[in-house]
């Protein structure tokens, strides 16, 4: 099972993006006490994690059923989709690998928040 980024590490992350917390992001997502988690959703299996938030953009990790990977709680409008049941442009930031950053496509994973 992957490991998961520290979650000390994300909350640090955090703290030091504030400024930059994408336009609709809830503002209690922009607290760095506050972290998420992002799975799959149940019977989604694989999820592309990108480079950029837009499908063109070169697949830089999977994100597997059962497997976690951190999130600072961020969204952002990026390239539409269609996939998970529906058509979107939201996409959801992840830390994949230390300080690397990607982006899942919203509709198809769920996202679950924790306080530090």
């Amino acid at each position: 099972m992957r490991v998961k980024a520290v979650r000390m590490l994300a909350a640090a992350s955090a703290a030091l993006l504030l400024p930059f917390v994408a336009p609709g992001t809830p503002a209690s997502a922009a607290r760095a006490d506050i972290v998420c988690d992002v799975t799959p959703q149940a019977g989604r299996g694989t999820i592309n994690v990108r480079n950029q938030a837009s499908t063109s953009s070169p697949i830089v990790d999977y994100l597997q059923q059962g497997e976690y990977m951190d999130s600072d709680c961020t969204w952002v409008q990026g390239g539409s989709y269609t996939a998970c049941g529906g058509t979107s442009s939201e996409w959801i930031r992840v830390h994949y690998y230390l300080f690397a950053f990607g982006y899942v496509a919203r509709r198809c994973v769920t996202l679950s928040r924790h306080n530090v």
